[in-house]
């Protein structure tokens, strides 16, 4: 299984399952950042993007909903 990034044409962060594509949506909110410029930012917005694979990636499971 893989937790790819994808893109659904809104301004939400959205991961997609590999396997069964279940998808998940985060935001980024630059406010929340010590950025200086819009390179900083950039920066921060890719550990926001592995940080968000890497929690998905951890408590995923294929088949499980867990919408309620």
């Amino acid at each position: 299984m893989a937790i790819l990034l994808g893109d659904d044409g809104t301004l939400d962060t959205v991961v997609i399952c590999s396997e069964c594509g279940r998808e998940y949506r985060g935001n980024f909110d630059p406010a929340m950042s010590d950025t200086i410029d819009d390179i900083e930012a950039d920066y921060d917005y890719d550990a926001f993007v592995e940080s968000f694979i890497a929690d998905i990636s951890s408590e995923h499971v294929c088949g499980e909903d867990d919408e309620s």
